[in-house]
């Protein structure tokens, strides 16, 4: 420990607040020489406090001062009660901090000082992130006086750890180089790393010892180390655990002058500390004390006895202030001073005994630019301050998650910028490199895991290949060779397991401090874990069963033995992730015991002490577990299965058991020839009956066993444990699911879906139609002639009602059944013109689309100031300046259905600040300077403004002008205007059914469309799918047993208002509906079925959608995106939408692009053939589908 003695640490300047670098210098104004030195460093900045080691490449950062106000933590008391817990849910909470307040400043080296279960550890973890997930937490940490944003102060500080866990094979200077790769920027080239390392390993006195392995230093050694690691990046924050634990006195002072000089560099430094001695204490520069969760100081040190004595009670003399305090904390001398000290603290009296402050870092940087505000203005721009804010860009008090959303609060900072502090140093691959590399060679040097488990997979292979030599072709030694291969899976299991249980724990410590710091993600260190590791997991199962395979004589056939390394390499993989698992979830000696403990039940039922069948049925369902039962299944089918040849069978041996068999009944009866005859050949059969491969499969109850299965199981068990700790619940779920599905899988003796295989003619003929015969390219030269013919038509419109009577006469003609329009009471709202133009800062025109309800404006239109917003929340900051305004949203594009929200409720917020009128920044990923308009509504109690939507280019701009504080002015003028109800149609046609005509599958697009392009896509596609299959099924002469009705709705696009009417008409018949499908989300490339319903009704859906494999339509979605059928699907009926490649569908949605261009023939056919099949199955099936 000695040898932390003598270290000269020159340490890095970072950056206060508004961006400048700190200087060591405690008066600035001695001398212009100081001042120049200064303004000098500002004009080639270096991060350096000694001209002997310049940090030229290290990053630099801002200083940070951290300030919290009435933090309270607390933690259930009753956690490990049992039952009692659920029903007492009274004082199950116990406060481990009682609303403490303070302030840590940099260039401070802070202690934070109490006696055991004071909290000191718990105050430490919350400030520095770690403490996060409680659901007890309150108060509010603020960082130079902003709210914190807790993942980004996270990146900009680190937690240095009571130990010092080092990876033990690698160097100091490997150590220090996977830190510089894996926390500084990619575009430092190698040899500025490197440089960088040597100046950090140069001032920490590590550079004798930077080729050592980290498991030969000495503790001071990795102590210093442990610094250094975190240095790399020049974190502004650093936090220590006890760091002088388990040091000497000179170690301790060295250690803690260390802390101090760090902390001299402008850093926030903050420590706890047990109790330290009189000298050591003096060296602090700020104490924060606690006692049962309060704070009973906090302020210098020299401050703390006279606060102490005035408040308390006096310190004995010649008594160590440190463990007088403690002796104070733990009420030795009474409760009533440590209740004293605690509520003086609380009125603020121990400042009055703090001693005159010098001046703070950033105090000195306003000093230095009033000097060089004298100069030349060029001379004094001197570094250009890009360092980011966004540290503090969260406002968010500390509740129930310190790790919430962000807000928009801070200064406004480039893209680059904010994606740096966002995330990880260096890229995801550029971590997994790294990691990769270093895993390696640590699996490389660790003799334990690597070259004794490779001596060991060869003896044991040779000794086990000698001990069962040539038994594999024998008949009568079948089941020792099942013995041989169960043993084998067995071997490899357990090599594969235990070392990773033993070693992994060792490393968790380094992953848990390397991934806390912000080095590199979780997904990098598992991806990196498992593929450096994944070599030998499948090298050393090769090596053995390259061995034994051939050692035992099995099949001189290739497939086969590769199918036997397969299962082998698999089940060591599965054995490594599943010791991952429990390695990671307990500790070493809990996960020593469960390694081993937890093979038992997979050993147990894998099918070789206990046959599967012999197994009670009630215990069957524990074999699914059981990851060797798999792995041995797939082993005897790779040996005895897909029809291997006769084994051999011992004639000399079977004679002599026959001889035996006839000598021993000849004994208890006289016996003819031909009896004895029988009896011998019965003998040399039985000694035999394992000569036929077929038997071996049936005496282990495997003969229906398939190799593909098992394999697919061992993989997704191993990617189940893989990811079990990041998501447990979630994965849970899924393996239980998996291993039901298999029990059902093996024991169903009927298949439920056998009616529906008997529909694969009629699909394939359906498609065959629809794709290439007849009916190829009908739906679309449909939807072309009619969209030519009506153009757009709007709820309300001439266009509408004609198109609906043409869409009635053609479904007449064609013979469809019960043809006719049902009545509906639409709105009436008619666009009119409209314009917009911006006045100020130049003249530009704005194209709009006013949205649907939308009031118009005066005659001669509204002229006033605009102000952009980006969402409701700054919309709500900016009230005060709304008045007489325009409102213009710039909301970004995050997916329809969260954004879309601007469209629709976007005016009556406006409105409510006394807006005059709103612009709305088109909803859409992608424009091409085209609007486009929908729906919006007026709130209750608001006064309706105008309100449309212009182009993402226009809002784009106008935010920008915005930003650069100009003003807006613009010009509206919109003659919207809403008209008295009018009267419209649902359009309905049918296909009636055989058998339960009155029983229906409903299947339904909507006929009106918005006032602009030609409602093509949105949704002339839809409807004409729903009336081609009626037709397709019409010109095939097929017969449904269930009524098929087709309708094509009015007024959807005004909200759903023929829907709501048809559903209101019906709803009394909903046990009739056994399915209602519409597609309104585009009917582009069909891919399958998006859909609502019961378990059991969505494994009938999905096996009808297997009858689409032939034009790859065969995915089902959960739940239904028609807004038309919701009501239904809300009713509890089985609800469908059309899944489709509609990647680019809100790209022509509601705009003047919405025309039969977008619209693709093949498409269409495929898509009319995935609703006519799915219809018609569902309509012919015996039952209707199940519902909850």
């Amino acid at each position: 420990m000695a040898d932390l003695l003598s270290i000269q640490v020159h340490v890095p300047v970072t950056k206060c607040e508004s961006g400048k670098f700190l200087e060591k210098e405690d008066n600035i104004q001695q001398s212009v020489s100081k001042i120049r030195k200064i303004e000098n460093s500002f004009k080639n900045p270096i991060n350096s406090l000694d001209k002997g080691t310049k940090y030229s490449y290290l990053p630099r950062r801002k200083a940070v001062d951290i300030e919290f106000k009435n933090l309270v933590y607390a933690v259930p008391e009753n956690k490990r009660k049992g039952l009692r817990y659920i029903w007492d849910s009274q004082n199950c909470f116990k406060n481990i901090l009682k609303g403490i307040s303070g302030k840590m400043c940099s260039g401070q080296l802070t202690a934070i000082m109490g006696p055991s279960g004071a909290g000191k550890s718990s105050l430490m973890n919350i400030l520095a992130g770690y403490q996060c997930k409680s659901s007890a937490i309150t108060g509010t940490i603020h960082l130079n006086n902003k709210p914190r944003n807790l993942r980004k102060f996270r990146k900009m500080a680190c937690y240095i750890m009571q130990d010092s866990h080092l990876l033990e094979h690698l160097s100091v200077q490997e150590s220090m180089m996977c830190s510089a790769n894996l926390k500084l920027s990619e575009k430092m080239n190698v040899e500025e790393k490197k440089q960088l390392v040597g100046e950090i390993l140069d001032t920490l006195s590590l550079t004798e010892c930077k080729d050592t392995l980290t498991e030969n230093l000495s503790g001071g050694q990795k102590k210093r180390l442990s610094i250094a690691l975190e240095l790399v990046n020049n974190p502004p924050v650093m936090f220590f655990d006890e760091p002088t634990s388990g040091l000497d006195s000179s170690s301790t002072y060295q250690c803690v002058d260390l802390l101090r000089s760090l902390a001299q560099g402008g850093r926030t430094v903050i420590c706890t500390i047990h109790q330290p001695s009189a000298k050591l204490l003096d060296m602090f520069d700020h104490l924060y004390m606690l006692a049962d969760g309060q704070c009973m100081y906090q302020g210098d040190i020299p401050g703390l006895i006279p606060f102490v004595a005035a408040v308390a009670v006096k310190c004995p003399e010649y008594h160590n202030p440190a463990d007088f305090v403690m002796e104070l904390a733990c009420g030795q001398y009474g409760e009533t001073h440590l209740i004293k000290m605690v509520d003086a603290v609380k009125k603020g009296k121990c400042l009055q005994y703090q001693r005159p402050k010098k001046r703070t870092n950033c105090e000195k940087e306003e000093k230095v630019n009033e000097f060089l505000a004298s100069k030349d203005s060029k001379e004094t721009s001197i570094v250009d301050d890009k360092m980011d804010d966004a540290l503090i860009s969260e406002s968010v008090p500390l509740n129930n998650d310190l790790s919430s959303k962000e807000t928009s609060q801070g200064e406004a900072t480039s893209k680059g910028d904010e994606e740096e502090r966002t995330t990880f140093a260096v890229s995801c691959f550029t971590q997994f490199r790294v990691l990769f590399i270093r895993t390696f060679m640590s699996i490389i040097r660790d003799t334990t895991l690597t070259r004794l488990r490779l001596v060991s997979h060869i003896i044991t292979g040779f000794m086990i290949g000698l001990l069962y030599y040539n038994i594999g072709n024998e008949s009568d030694k079948a089941f020792n060779n099942a013995a041989f291969l169960f043993f084998s899976l067995l071997f490899v299991m357990f090599t594969a397991l235990m070392p990773t249980v033993m070693t992994f724990p060792m490393e968790m410590a380094v992953f848990l401090r390397e991934h806390l710091n912000y080095w590199y993600s979780l997904k990098a260190y598992y991806m990196a874990k498992t593929m450096a590791d994944m070599p030998f997991q499948i090298v050393f199962p090769l090596i053995y069963g390259s061995i034994v395979y051939w050692f035992t004589n099995q099949p001189a056939s290739a497939l086969r033995f590769l199918m036997f390394l397969t299962l082998s390499t698999q089940t060591a993989l599965v054995a490594q992730s599943l010791g991952l698992l429990i390695s990671a979830g307990t500790p070493l000696q809990v996960a020593v015991f469960l390694g081993p403990v937890t093979s038992i039940p997979i050993l147990l039922f894998s099918g070789f002490f206990v046959n599967l069948d012999t197994i009670p049925s009630y215990m069957q369902w524990i074999t699914y577990l059981s990851y060797v039962r798999y792995a041995f299944e797939g082993a005897i089918q790779a040996i005895y299965g897909f029809n291997r040849e006769k084994l051999q069978c011992d004639q000399v041996r079977a004679a002599e058991e026959a001889k035996k068999a006839s000598d021993s009944m000849q004994s208890v009866s006289n016996m003819n020839k031909i009896m004895k005859s029988h009896i011998e050949k019965a003998a040399v059969e039985q000694f035999c009956r394992l000569q036929n491969p077929e038997k071996v499969l049936e005496s282990f109850d495997m003969e229906n066993a398939k190799v593909w299965i098992d394999f697919l199981v061992l993989r997704i068990t191993k990617i189940s444990h893989d990811h079990w700790s990041c998501d447990k619940m979630k994965l849970f779920s899924q393996y239980i699911a998996l291993i039901l599905l298999l029990y059902f899988y093996k024991n169903e003796t009927k298949d439920p879906f056998r009616e529906i295989d008997d529909y694969k003619a009629t699909a394939q003929k359906i498609i065959d139609f629809t794709v290439k015969g007849k009916g190829k390219g009908q739906v679309w030269n449909r939807l072309a002639e009619f969209t030519d013919k009506f153009g757009p038509r709007l709820a309300g419109s001439k266009a509408l009602e004609n198109s609906i009577d043409y869409v009635l006469e053609k479904m007449a003609s064609e013979g469809l059944e019960n043809v006719h329009g049902e009545k509906a009471i639409i709105p009436h709202w008619v666009r009119g013109n409209e314009s917009c133009e911006l006045i100020k800062p130049r003249r530009h025109k704005i194209s709009i689309l006013g949205l649907g309800y939308s009031v118009g404006t005066t005659r001669d239109g509204i002229i006033a100031e605009a102000i952009v917003v980006k969402s409701f929340d700054e919309l709500k900051k900016r009230r005060n300046e709304i008045k007489g305004k325009i409102v213009i949203y710039n909301q970004p594009f995050v997916s329809y259905s969260e954004t879309v929200i601007y469209r629709t409720n976007g005016a009556s917020m406006a409105s409510k600040y006394g807006a005059v009128a709103s612009l709305i920044r088109s909803v859409t990923p992608f424009s091409i300077n085209s609007p486009h308009t929908g729906m919006q509504t007026y709130l209750k109690g608001v006064n309706p403004i105008p309100t449309a939507c212009i182009t993402v280019e226009d809002a784009e701009m106008l935010n920008r002008m915005s930003d650069r504080k100009e003003k807006i002015v613009i010009k509206l003028k919109m003659d919207a205007r809403k008209y008295k109800d009018a009267e419209s149609r649902n359009t309905i046609a049918e296909i009636k059914g055989t058998k339960y005509p009155n029983q229906i599958v409903l299947i339904s697009g909507h006929l009106d469309s918005w006032d602009v392009g030609q409602g093509a896509m949105d949704d002339g596609g839809g409807a004409f799918i729903s009336w081609q299959a009626l037709s397709i099924i019409k010109s095939l002469g097929l017969k449904p047993k269930r009524t098929i009705r087709a309708v094509l709705w009015t007024a959807e696009e005004f909200g759903m208002i023929g829907s709501s009417q048809y559903f209101n008409n019906h709803k009394h018949q909903a046990n009739n509906f056994s399915l209602v499908m519409e597609s309104d989300i585009g009917t582009f490339r069909p891919l399958g079925l998006k859909f609502t319903g019961s378990k059991k009704s969505k494994k009938i859906m999905r096996k009808i959608i297997s009858l689409l494999s032939s034009i790859n339509a065969t995915k089902l979605q959960e739940n239904a995106d028609g807004g038309d059928v919701n009501f239904w699907i809300k009713a509890g009926v089985p609800g469908g939408s059309l899944l489709n490649e509609n990647s680019k569908y809100f790209y022509f949605h509601h705009t003047n692009g919405d025309t039969m261009t977008v619209q693709n023939s093949d498409e269409m056919d495929r898509c009319a053939a995935v609703w006519t099949v799915v219809a018609y199955v569902v309509a012919s099936l015996d039952e209707i589908l199940p519902r909850e």
